[in-house]
């Protein structure tokens, strides 16, 4: 068999050691859409069951927050970040 370069071996170490940078955005992106989304599913059984809200409120402040989201995400997505082009 062929011998692999020590440096290939564990590209994913390599990746993080290289481009923490995108990593730590790529992480906080994720953590940040994923509560978003339970935030947003759970808001209306919450504001009706608990708070006492009308659904037609609850449903409206959800597709606000989805909204929110939509909108933002790829304008983070496209934010340099520091070390961006370097390495």
């Amino acid at each position: 068999m062929a011998q692999v370069p020590a440096e290939r071996q564990h590209p994913l170490g390599e990746v993080l050691r290289t481009q923490k940078a995108q990593m730590l955005v790529i992480v906080g992106l994720v953590a940040g859409t994923t509560s978003i989304t339970y935030m947003v599913s759970y808001l209306p059984t919450v504001g009706v069951r608990e708070l006492g809200m009308p659904a037609s409120v609850t449903y409206t402040a959800a597709m606000v927050g989805y909204a929110v989201t939509v909108l933002v995400v790829p304008i983070m997505v496209s934010c340099p970040t520091s070390s961006a082009g370097s390495g």
